[in-house]
């Protein structure tokens, strides 16, 4: 009787962590899909390079793992205590402190104008102020290389796995319609203001060029 019930548990093991990366396949290809879509119509004049580095700075994995802590997912996941979110967080607030100096100097937000340019790109939405700090251009604020990825990604994963589920369960426009909020702010810099804001902060915005990439 044990050995059948551990064989039961091993099989149900083995269909859960299929059925786990199937999910993470779906939410991975729907939420690149929908980000891509809305850079697009969202800057019209861009170039294929434009948009994908746009498209690295939301999506890279410290991006995620970055909104995945901020917006506390990681309250709900089985091993919230686990050592590589602990470290993340450590390293979160870190960068949220050396970003938010860097928002002071102008006004609040990395954009001249500070907090009221961005409550301008931001109107009919909910949100009211920037929550970002740390994030700069697809890496963690200090950070010239992105974190390792025994730090990010479970996180960036689980990111991709909730999206892929609300996917599943509701369609694509309505997860997206979910997400958005939480992506927003990573949207509303053009290509030219990432290179511009983030020229010796983040490498990304060198590492691809207007051109084609």
């Amino acid at each position: 009787d044990d050995e059948y019930e551990s064989t039961c548990e091993d099989l149900w093991l083995e269909r859960l962590a299929i059925m786990r990366e199937k999910i993470f396949h779906v939410g991975n290809a729907s939420l690149q899909l929908k980000v891509v879509e809305a850079l697009y119509h969202r800057y019209l004049g861009t170039t294929s390079g434009d948009i994908h580095l746009q498209k690295i700075c939301v999506l890279s994995m410290d991006s995620l793992a970055y909104v995945f802590v901020k917006n506390g997912f990681h309250k709900f996941l089985f091993d919230r205590n686990a050592n590589e979110i602990l470290s993340f967080q450590t390293i979160m607030e870190e960068a949220d402190e050396l970003g938010s100096e860097e928002w002071e100097r102008r006004g609040g937000w990395i954009l001249p104008g500070g907090i009221e340019e961005f409550q301008k790109r931001i109107e009919g939405t909910h949100i009211v102020l920037p929550r970002y700090p740390g994030l700069a251009a697809g890496r963690i604020f200090g950070r010239k290389k992105k974190l390792n990825e025994s730090i990010t990604n479970d996180l960036q994963f689980s990111m991709k796995c909730i999206f892929g589920a609300l996917v599943l369960s509701v369609g694509l426009e309505k997860a997206w319609t979910l997400f958005l909020p939480v992506f927003l702010e990573l949207l509303v810099l053009s290509p030219e203001e990432l290179r511009k804001c983030y020229a010796g902060i983040s490498p990304m915005v060198s590492h691809y060029s207007k051109g084609r990439h």
